[in-house]
């Protein structure tokens, strides 16, 4: 006799992806209700030794700014086309499955595929965002190389025109 084995499907909208984009789209912070507060730091382009290293992003998370001011989940309820009450129960879900089953009892980081992981450190919780939030917006230059092409250079503002 074969054992049942029970299965369960969570039906979670993708929260970590929604929060990507709300930063994305207004290059600025976003507060998820009992998780903590998503910010976008700029660090400016500069030169090193003849490269030009392009502007860096990346992801700062604050677990003590947690109030929800609704603009998360009314974000949420507008992109899936469901109600507010709808979209605090998804952050709910996804808050309470990721963060406090993986994260909390089960001690497993939990990765947030584009900006970011976290893991619990004794008993806190801590977040190690990826270097660079829009790696893939940028690409570096050699601004001295000769085998630059005079349109590569002239897009990256290094030669004169007119």
């Amino acid at each position: 006799m074969k054992t049942k084995i029970k299965t369960y499907r969570f039906d979670i909208v993708d929260i970590s992806k929604y929060i990507y984009d709300y930063l994305v789209e207004y290059n600025t912070s976003v507060v998820v209700p009992e998780l903590g507060c998503f910010s976008i730091m700029h660090k400016p382009s500069e030169i090193k030794d003849g490269v030009v290293i392009p502007p860096l992003k990346t992801v700062k998370f604050d677990s003590d700014k947690t109030e929800d001011d609704n603009v998360f989940t009314l974000y949420i309820a507008k992109k899936e086309d469901i109600t507010h009450d709808q979209a605090i129960k998804e952050v709910k879900n996804f808050y309470n499955y990721f963060f406090l089953h993986k994260l909390a009892l089960d001690g497993k980081p939990v990765a947030l595929e584009k900006f970011g992981t976290f893991s619990i450190d004794n008993g806190n919780i801590c977040f190690e965002p990826i270097p660079n939030f829009f790696k893939d917006n940028f690409k570096k230059i050699n601004a001295f190389a000769d085998n630059q092409t005079s349109e590569t250079k002239q897009q990256a503002g290094l030669t004169c025109t007119g």
